[in-house]
């Protein structure tokens, strides 16, 4: 890259506009060489003994006022850096200079010429992270404060590392489990669909189903479920909060098992039909069902497997229900025992 395009980018990243391949090609030019560090090293000194009076709104008027003043500073000495068999040279005053402008005015902080408090800054990059399940796959991870994420099948979780500002963040859509790890200074929330889980050291559910319901169950801890319209609850653990799409509220009790236990490799069924029964099973392990019709609408179904193969769960229904089912692969095949009389629900 020429010394001028990493001087935009350098510069348009510190006032805040460097787009995210911008931003990625400032992290690997930091990373790529020991010089890259020692050029930090000495803007930042730079910055300790200088005063900026100066903001620039425009990142080309900006570098263009750059350029000028690297041409008539007292500094003209350049730094060599070694890439391959390429030697680069960068204007150390050039990109002090780009970092002056920011540590003058990023987020909204003004320096004053006649100031005379210290200013310690540290610049921080950050990377958007997104993790996400196919179907069949479960994934335990964990976040930049360490908490701990399980994520279900069909789901994704998005957010920064590390987490910037004032909150922790993590979008989600589908369904995961979170092991907060405590810090009263710095809130967690979970945003899925416009509905915010906020809590700074608890363990709880949080699941944006198809129909457009946003569940939260609450395991340990305490925390305030918001809905788009600003309203919120106070959850105690044993309780959830249901929240739909116009953003109607219900508080109640839950089962650990049917809100949870899928974290612990626990399937559960309550009095589900054999549509939301064959759901689970694809969602689960993955596969596609085909299902004869004279079984829809025949029988409801519960029952808890504990880490059982499809094979297992098929045996155990169809031993109370009594249909058959053949399994091909990524395919399954429930179909009528025309031997056997089914029993109406």
């Amino acid at each position: 890259m020429e010394n001028q395009n990493i001087d935009k980018v350098i510069l348009a990243f510190l006032q805040g506009k460097a787009t995210p391949n911008e931003i990625e090609i400032l992290r690997k030019w930091m990373n790529d060489d020991k010089a890259h560090q020692d050029i930090f090293a000495s803007i930042k000194l730079y910055w300790e003994d200088s005063i900026p009076g100066v903001k620039f709104s425009h990142t080309d008027k900006a570098y263009i006022k750059l350029m000028a003043n690297s041409s008539k500073g007292s500094f003209n000495e350049s730094i060599d850096i070694n890439a391959g068999n390429k030697i680069r040279k960068f204007s150390w005053l050039k990109v002090a200079a780009a970092f002056v402008i920011f540590f003058t005015f990023a987020g909204g902080v003004y320096y004053f010429i006649n100031s005379n408090q210290p200013v310690t800054t540290e610049i921080l990059l950050t990377t958007e992270i997104i993790k996400q399940n196919p179907k069949g796959q479960k994934l335990t991870t964990y976040l930049p404060d360490g908490s701990k994420v399980i994520l279900n099948s069909l789901s994704k979780i998005k957010y920064s590392t590390p987490f910037i500002g004032k909150i922790r963040i993590v979008e989600l859509e589908g369904e995961a489990f979170f092991e907060v790890t405590r810090d009263p200074i710095k809130p967690f929330e979970v945003i899925s669909n416009g509905v915010t889980t906020t809590a700074i050291g608890t363990s709880f559910n949080v699941k944006y189903n198809s129909n457009d319901l946003v569940e939260v169950a609450l395991i340990s801890g305490k925390v305030k479920v918001t809905n788009s319209s600003m309203k919120s609850v106070i959850l105690n653990p044993g309780k959830s909060a249901t929240v739909s799409q116009n953003g109607k509220m219900h508080v109640q009790d839950f089962d650990y098992m049917e809100k949870a236990g899928w974290k612990d490799g626990i399937l559960v069924f309550k009095n589900n039909s054999l549509p939301e029964i064959i759901t689970k099973l694809e969602d689960w392990y993955g596969v596609e069902f085909s299902v004869d019709d004279k079984l829809l609408g025949r029988f409801h179904y519960t029952g808890n497997y504990e880490n059982e193969s499809l094979e297992e769960v098929l045996q155990g229904i169809s031993f109370v229900h009594q249909f058959e089912y053949k399994i091909y692969g990524d395919a399954v095949k429930l179909y009528f025992n025309q031997k056997t009389q089914l029993p109406m629900q």
